[in-house]
């Protein structure tokens, strides 16, 4: 009953929806309604660093990401982000497969003379035309906000390859804008007090800037990047976002920026730049709110940064001239008759382009006076297939042989890194030769005037983060991702691989232990219906996934019923699980079935399943029963009996008194350790439950320092009918009630695990 009520709430609050509202009145397209198919949110946080990242959970800057990891089980992964480690590159990479796809922020193509800026959508379009030759774009069918490329996305706003809010003002009818704006009035009355305080705030951090010996009027021009970037388009995204998710969109990509601008302007570490975090951390939170209430799909928030910064030191402040001034003066003193073209690129990392050729001596004395005379910390230049030139100040390096003495030893991603350097060198479009503001044991220099940068293969700039949810389908043994990892982890999800088997949620095999251990879930899975009113078997699977069982005992799945489909809904799970399974049916309606079932990553043959007695004249209820296997869990045997007892009292008692009886755990064949779960419908304290206890321990008081904790109802579950019951000879080494997003959608229950070992053991 509480169920069914929880659902219709749902429903009733969906039907309020302000997204839905929205995209009526904007006349959207919406896709038709999927229960089972996934969606994908793929926040990016611009110019964050791991570290960075870290120190931001550790001061409370973050509370909603930090409450992914805490509550939701998501996973911080390290993140390299290729070179150059800048938003181009990491997009070329992520939503196309093309590692490096430019040489820069900027470059020169000196077919046409002409320099390509990744801010110009002439530009940009023609690099993705190029890209979208080579690889199935990311982000096809779906949309994209403040990004450099569109990435195949039928809506793209506000980003380099289409500026613009594209799609909404093409189709809305200016007459019901008066109504837009009053169903979102909440959303303008915040825009307008975040920006007052923004500006006060601002306006103070100006003034300070300028007591610190920064241009003021320099300052005074980055409170309108602040306010636009750092809260009224933040705000547009965040309440934009909710009506893609709305429609039913299958890949939604955003990128929050106000960081990245603010670190460029103060260096990633300041508190300037670590003041745009919370607001950041808040619409994120809005946008996953927004993505639990949806009927259409099923999303997953994954949040990662393309590129970290470095603390840098502009170039032109210890050496009083431009870097483009200092090389010319080489030039002409060194090589008269060659010609600096143009200097292009971004932060530590310039390309040179140069009028003509360099033979070896050439290069190699341009590149010593540039290291000695115009102190430029590193010089790059191709030097055959796979290698590079790199010139500092302990004398000529060869890449990628002397990575170590080019990036220095502790570089996170010193091998990869060094061998992405030399690609780099080696890009069709780089320049002549590569000016490098990094170089080991010295503070960085970046070319352009800002105090924190990006592109270059410092450890910081390189080093970004991934959080992604627990069982997204990235490898758990590399140490670190790059995009290409998280653009094949993000077509898996979303079911675009050829290869079928990869979208199976697979169980590591179990390891076998000097004591035999089993990991042992019991779950009541409401006929896989979700108190968000979905279908899916899928999303049952995933629960058991999350939380990788040796062995799950399930109740209440339907087999070829009319109501869920005529699926045979434990077919379904063990295989999305690769688990072998018994199921037993508790009733049939002609060819409709209902009942339990057993799955198991161990061997296991099935010793009995039958149905439990019922009270002679017992009120209209469903029959119930009772599955019992045996499992060789490394050598010893284990039995394992799961049931659902009925709702009335006197006849719950009946069914306890026979599964102790001869024909279940007093049988002679019940030898040996003995685990008894499943929905019982009683609390600690009933009578069955007192009866049950009598010969089996409860899991959950056998743990030291557990406290107990509830199974049902729902999100806020207050009673503890669901139980894992142990026999002497096993050791309860953890318990847990999952409570994650997705545990509390997906049935009105929640799993109940034990990690238990086998003490007594007894060869089957």
């Amino acid at each position: 009953m509480l169920d069914r009520i929880e659902v219709f709430l749902r429903r009733f609050h969906r039907s309020f929806n302000r997204a839905k509202w929205a995209v009526r009145l904007l006349r959207l397209k919406q896709l038709p309604p999927g229960n089972n198919a996934p969606g994908l949110l793929l926040i990016q946080i611009d110019g964050l660093a791991f570290p960075q990242f870290q120190q931001a959970l550790k001061d409370g800057r973050l509370p909603f990401l930090h409450r992914l990891i805490q509550r939701q089980g998501y996973r911080l992964h390290s993140l390299y982000s290729g070179l150059p480690s800048a938003t181009p590159g990491v997009q070329g990479e992520l939503f196309y497969g093309v590692k490096g796809c430019v040489p820069s922020f900027s470059f020169l193509v000196r077919k046409d003379g002409r320099i390509r800026k990744m801010y110009d959508p002439r530009s940009v379009q023609e690099v993705e035309k190029s890209l979208a030759k080579q690889g199935q774009p990311l982000l096809e069918g779906g949309s994209a906000y403040c990004d450099i490329f569109s990435g195949g996305a039928a809506e793209c706003h506000y980003s380099a390859a289409k500026r613009g809010w594209d799609g909404i003002l093409r189709v809305a009818n200016p007459l019901i804008f008066p109504f837009f704006l009053l169903l979102f009035a909440n959303v303008v009355v915040r825009i307008a007090r975040l920006l007052i305080w923004e500006f006060a705030v601002a306006l103070f951090e100006a003034l300070r800037g300028a007591l610190k010996g920064f241009s003021l009027i320099q300052e005074l021009e980055f409170i309108s990047i602040r306010l636009s970037v750092c809260v009224f388009l933040r705000e547009m995204l965040a309440a934009a976002v909710p009506l893609d998710i709305a429609r039913g969109l299958p890949v939604i990509h955003l990128n929050f920026f106000g960081y990245d601008e603010t670190s460029h302007r103060r260096g990633p570490g300041s508190k300037f730049a670590h003041w745009a975090l919370p607001g950041i951390d808040a619409a994120a939170a809005r946008i996953w709110r927004a993505a639990r209430q949806t009927g259409h799909r099923s999303y997953d928030l994954w949040v990662y940064s393309d590129h970290g910064q470095e603390e840098t030191v502009p170039y032109s402040l210890g050496h009083s001239k431009t870097l483009e001034q200092a090389v010319s003066e080489i030039l002409r003193r060194d090589l008269p008759d060659v010609r600096l073209e143009t200097v292009a690129g971004m932060g530590p990392i310039a390309h040179l382009y140069l009028s003509r050729p360099l033979n070896e001596s050439e290069r190699e004395r341009l590149a010593r006076a540039l290291v000695e005379s115009a102190g430029i910390p590193t010089i790059l230049a191709p030097a055959g297939p796979g290698k590079a030139a790199a010139w500092n100040g302990t004398g000529t390096l060869s890449l990628p042989e002397d990575a170590a003495r080019v990036l220095g030893p502790e570089h996170p991603f010193l091998a990869e890194a060094a061998q992405d350097l030399v690609s780099l060198c080696h890009h069709a479009r780089a320049g002549t030769l590569l000016a490098l503001g990094w170089r080991p044991g010295q503070p960085a220099k970046t070319f352009p005037m800002e105090n924190g940068s990006h592109a270059g293969p410092g450890s910081q700039e390189t080093h970004a983060f991934a959080l992604l949810p627990p069982d997204a389908p990235v490898d758990p043994d590399k140490p670190y991702l790059r995009p290409l990892d998280l653009r094949r982890a993000a077509l898996r999800f979303l079911g675009r691989l050829e290869d079928p088997e990869k979208q199976v949620v697979s169980l590591p095999g179990p390891a076998p232990a000097a004591r035999p251990k089993l990991r042992i879930m019991t779950y009541n899975v409401h006929n896989c219906f979700g108190l968000d009113g979905k279908l899916s078997p899928e999303r049952i699977a995933r629960v058991i996934a999350r939380h990788q069982p040796d062995a799950v005992a399930l109740q209440e799945l339907d087999v070829n019923r009319l109501r869920t489909g005529r699926v045979d809904q434990a077919e379904q799970i063990a295989k999305k699980l690769r688990m072998t399974f018994h199921f037993h049916t508790s009733f049939r309606l002609a060819d409709e079935q209902y009942g339990n079932a057993i799955f198991s990553r161990f061997p296991m043959r099935l010793i009995r399943a039958g149905g439990l007695p019922r009270l002679p004249g017992s009120p209209v209820g469903e029959p119930r029963s009772a599955l019992w296997v045996e499992l060789d869990v490394h050598g010893s045997a284990v039995h394992l009996i799961n049931t659902h007892l009925s709702l009335w009292p006197a006849e719950r008692l009946l069914q306890a008194e026979a599964l102790l009886g001869p024909e279940w755990v007093g049988s002679r064949e019940a030898l040996g350790p003995f685990l008894l779960c499943g929905d019982f419908n009683s609390t600690p304290g009933s009578a069955v439950y007192r009866r049950l206890t009598r010969s089996f321990r409860d899991a959950q008081l056998a743990l030291k320092k557990h406290s107990p904790r509830g199974t049902w109802f729902g999100r806020h579950p207050f009673s503890r009918i669901d139980h894992i019951l142990i026999s002497p000879g096993i050791e309860v080494l953890e318990v847990v009630v999952s409570d994650t997003e997705l545990d509390q959608a997906a049935s009105d229950h929640l799993p109940l695990l034990a990690e238990l070992r086998i003490l007594l053991r007894r060869k089957p």
